[in-house]
């Protein structure tokens, strides 16, 4: 009977816990506008469905085509409202890409790392068209480079749905963030690789000569990118 009522005892005891005086703070995700880019660029894609239902299909195909032409067998018109909405979905998408991959290898202020992320967009995006503005003032080749710059854009649509999708995974599932961080940095290697193949095709299909085609990658495609690189690897150490 004893042993019960020390029992009870120490059982009432252990119940009454003290109450916290004062409430802890909860630590949230510093990067939870992430999901929220991410979302809206859900509701682009679906938007872009509901206002145009082949559109998103019609770009794929010209993607993975080597002319400009595909854009008019399939009725694309990349001055609609469907093609903006997609554009901006790439922009949007593709900074949240690389807000996620920068701050998996740094660590630094939200809104340093939201200034760096933008730097690295537009300069993806100035990068694939600057070339091409330079070579249509040189040569005065403009209906060629325009076919580049209409394929480029393209390009800029489908690669904004891959970026979607891969910035949704890296959001819900951040404990593969280095494997999602080598998968975004091959994605962008993939679709330059086909940029530069689709523009030497294209080159070739119109005689150009060989010699102006392997002036044009050095100088204007190539050389960017192992300054980038160079500069990369001078001041920032990857640490994952």
């Amino acid at each position: 009977m004893f042993n019960i009522l020390l029992r009870l005892s120490e059982i009432n005891q252990a119940s009454h816990q003290e109450v916290p005086v004062h409430l802890e703070q909860i630590q949230g995700n510093p990067l939870w506008f992430v999901g929220i880019i991410l979302f809206f660029g859900i509701m682009l894609i679906a938007l872009t469905r509901m206002l145009e239902t082949n559109f998103l299909r019609g770009i794929t195909a010209s993607f993975l085509s080597l002319s400009s032409e595909n854009l008019q067998k399939n009725q694309l018109k990349l001055d609609s409202i469907p093609s903006m909405l997609l554009l901006i979905n790439y922009f949007i998408c593709l900074w949240a890409c690389f807000v996620l991959f920068i701050n998996a290898f740094l660590t630094i202020e939200v809104g340093q790392l939201l200034i760096w992320s933008a730097i690295c967009v537009a300069s993806v995006v100035v990068y694939q068209f600057v070339g091409l503005g330079l070579v249509a003032w040189v040569t005065g080749e403009t209906s060629f480079v325009k076919q580049h710059v209409l394929q480029s854009i393209v390009g800029l649509q489908f690669a904004g749905a891959v970026f979607l999708i891969l910035g949704v995974f890296w959001s819900l599932y951040p404990q593969f963030r280095i494997e999602l961080f080598y998968s975004f940095a091959i994605i962008i290697i993939v679709l330059l690789m086909i940029r530069f193949i689709r523009g030497i095709a294209s080159s070739l299909m119109v005689r150009i000569p060989w010699y102006y085609i392997i002036l044009y990658f050095c100088t204007l495609e190539i050389l960017p990118l192992l300054v980038t690189y160079y500069y990369v690897a001078q001041n920032f150490k990857v640490s994952l």
